[in-house]
């Protein structure tokens, strides 16, 4: 079980990537990156809240567009928002995060600028 400031960081960072919306972020996923995240006994809250704007991005690029009726889901702009949003946490995120960020790129082996790009819906 979380200790009390842990959960305070975990809905610090929830609310930061919006974790109860599509796609969802688990307490597990939260708890996940506040610990890649962590500086001495702190957190870089700007790291944690882009890298799970990307891991969103990620699932949404996996979700399928659909119409019910007068309702359009177009995950295609999910995933657009929430680079958009990676964007954003990285531009005011410290050098530890793009210290991070690199880690990252070199672990699965991707260029440290390249970016998801999204499939288009046919």
């Amino acid at each position: 079980m979380a200790a009390v400031g842990e959960d305070e960081d975990r809905d610090k960072l929830s609310k930061l990537v919006d974790a109860e919306g599509e796609p969802v972020l688990s307490n597990d996923d939260l708890d996940a990156l506040l610990a890649d995240a962590a500086v001495g006994d702190t957190y870089d809250f700007n790291a944690a809240a882009a890298e799970g704007w990307r891991v969103k991005a990620a699932r949404a690029a996996q979700m399928t567009s659909y119409s019910v009726g007068d309702l359009s889901v177009n995950n295609e702009q999910i995933f657009t928002h929430c680079m958009q949003m990676v964007d954003v946490y990285e531009g005011i995120g410290s050098s530890v995060g793009d210290t991070r960020k690199k880690l990252i790129s070199v672990r699965v082996g991707i260029d440290y600028d390249e970016r998801i790009q999204p499939t288009p819906f046919r």
